[in-house]
């Protein structure tokens, strides 16, 4: 059936050829072609030819692609000038049947074209055996993307797409009909209104050169803000400065309760006088009006929006009713910023340390431990817009506040390290100062809680109004270990509370010795409890005479190996330390497949 059905197509391709055969042509430069499909040909082509006087038609078979040459063109895109030339390269390479034909097409609305290329318009051009399509004097109809199209001997093989980008090149004020006539890379369009090339509406010409308007922008140079004017000073345009024939300025706040605009003719500074609300933001624009000839044009140029913020007024002074000036928890009350809206945070210094509060209050609990009964100068800004980069700060509020004359105690050091089950005292130190009220109690704490120093624990220790004494019996790791203490002093103005001191203790159980947990038993001597009882590590180390030796005493020394391909004979030496304990030796052997054990 195969070869009678080709035997059927052969014979009306025949048919059809005799037909074409007898038709008279006239070919055009350039050919259409388009993909048919039909019962009796499949992946068959449709070629027209395009001429004045008749058109015909041929049919082409489309070859097996995977008998294809590799058909490459390069480079893939073309950009170049009006009325230059462009020229691209194929490599045509087969891997089964051979190249006998190419030719170069075009696509042009939706329709391919064959191209002459002995036409002028392509002299220079080449088909097999090494393929190039030159366009000379290329216009804009030559837009269009190409392709070379190789025959085998079972139909036409495809190549890749590529296109061409032609650029105009009319120049600044030349007549024009469309943009891409002009020289777009001089940021030059077709003006609709004067039909020529213009500069793009963000540029302006000067000696037919086009140049960014942004660089006729005048320059933000600084500003002087009060409650009753707020006068801005700029510079001129760093680049044509002539062209600038005045300046307009605005002043608006942000929300618009406020707005005012004037020329400033083409001095460089300006003042708005009016009430300002502290804290308030106001924008500030100038514009450059500019005036261009040949041809004549005008236009302004705004300078980016200056945000400019009115400063707040400094802040009420400390409530001290509502305050408490306890040296270790410091809390502070005081009053709003007036007529200062957009206040958003306080800025609070003590003795050189800056915190920051969104809220007319702040707390210090143990982060800014001060002295008792001293006094210290306190300083309070109010920061307005404080989240931006325009963000200002009123003037201090300052204000000197004297701490609680409450009697400080401090313990010797901040931990010990005790055995386990030993007895442990630490004295305290009550601060004396003359003025002070005397002190009237003191107290231990562990961990935050308040001890009885009568139990039976604490026998020995102290409520010295001068020297209070801790002392702990027998300290136990359920208990004591890693406990904080500290030591609580009254007197009529407050308690001030020690920094804490931590216990932390240590195994101190010999070998044998009964025991609950493992840190019972002296690390040190490389013990932990098993079985109730403080024994050696069983992974690291072996016991004798009562004391922890570590196993890599008993390994044996100078291991030898003697092998051949039959047998292998080891040799060690004995350990040099307590050989006697070792009643035999054990050899493993491994075999090892891959480097896979």
């Amino acid at each position: 059936m195969v070869w009678i059905g080709f035997f059927l197509k052969t014979v009306n391709l025949i048919l059809v050829a005799v037909f074409v055969s007898y038709t008279s042509l006239t070919f055009a430069q350039f050919t259409t072609v388009g993909t048919i499909v039909n019962n009796d040909f499949e992946n068959e082509t449709q070629l027209s030819t395009v001429s004045p006087q008749t058109t015909t038609t041929e049919l082409m078979i489309t070859a097996d692609s995977d008998r294809c040459p590799v058909v490459i063109i390069s480079p893939g895109f073309v950009s170049t000038d009006f009325g230059t030339s462009a020229q691209f390269i194929a490599i045509v390479e087969s891997n089964f049947d051979p190249a006998l034909e190419s030719r170069w097409l075009r696509e042009r609305s939706n329709i391919t074209e064959t191209i002459d290329i002995n036409h002028q318009k392509f002299l220079g051009s080449k088909n097999l055996p090494s393929p190039k399509l030159l366009i000379n004097n290329v216009t804009f109809e030559d837009e269009v993307n190409y392709q070379l199209q190789v025959r085998i001997v079972g139909g036409w093989c495809f190549g890749n797409n590529v296109s061409l980008e032609v650029r105009g090149i009319l120049q600044f004020y030349d007549p024009c009909n469309d943009t891409k006539e002009c020289h777009q890379r001089s940021n030059l369009v077709c003006s609709s209104v004067h039909k020529r090339c213009m500069c793009q509406s963000d540029y302006y010409h000067r000696n037919r050169t086009c140049y960014r308007r942004s660089n006729l922008r005048a320059v933000y140079n600084s500003s002087e803000i009060t409650t009753s004017s707020i006068k801005v000073w700029w510079n001129h345009p760093y680049q044509d400065a002539d062209l600038v024939q005045s300046y307009n300025v605005s002043l608006r706040e942000i929300y618009n309760s406020y707005g005012h605009n004037a020329s400033a003719e083409l001095q460089t500074n300006y003042t708005f006088a009016s009430y300002f609300t502290p804290s308030f933001l106001y924008v500030f624009e100038v514009s450059s009006n500019v005036m261009l000839n040949d041809p004549e044009e005008t236009f302004i140029v705004k300078t980016n929006a200056i945000n400019l913020v009115v400063e707040p007024e400094p802040p009420g002074p400390i409530d001290k009713k509502s305050s408490n000036f306890h040296p270790q928890t410091l809390y502070l009350k005081w009053g709003k910023s007036e007529n200062s809206s957009y206040v958003n945070m306080y800025r609070v210094t003590i003795d050189g340390y800056a915190r920051y509060t969104p809220s007319t209050t702040i707390s210090y609990y143990r982060t800014l431990e001060l002295e008792p009964g001293r006094n210290y100068t306190v300083q309070i800004e109010a920061i307005c817009w404080y989240y931006t980069t325009y963000n200002k700060s009123s003037p201090g509020y300052t204000e000197e506040i004297q701490t609680l004359r409450v009697p400080k105690v401090t313990l010797p050091r901040s931990s010990y390290t005790i055995p386990f089950l030993s007895n442990f005292e630490m004295v305290a130190s009550v601060l004396y100062v003359s003025d002070f009220p005397p002190t009237t109690s003191t107290k231990w704490q562990r961990n935050g809680q308040y001890i009885n120093i009568n139990d039976t624990r604490y026998n020995g220790s102290t409520e010295d109004l001068v020297a209070p004494k801790l002392v702990i019996n027998k300290v136990d790791f359920d208990n004591d270990h890693r406990a904080n203490y500290r030591c609580v002093a009254t007197n009529s103005e407050g308690s001030w509370t020690s920094s804490s001191t931590s216990l932390y203790l240590e195994g101190n159980f010999s070998f044998l010795d009964t025991c609950t947990r493992y840190a019972e038993c002296s690390s040190e001597k490389n013990l932990t409890c098993r079985q109730n009882k403080c024994l050696c590590d069983n992974w690291s180390h072996y016991h004798k005479n009562r004391t922890c030796y570590s196993q890599q005493r008993l390994q044996v020394n100078k291991l030898d190996i003697d092998k051949d391909t039959c047998e292998a004979t080891l040799r060690w030496s004995h350990p040099s330390e307590d050989f006697d304990l070792i009643s035999s030796y054990i050899v493993y052997r491994y075999s090892f497949d891959n480097n896979i054990l």
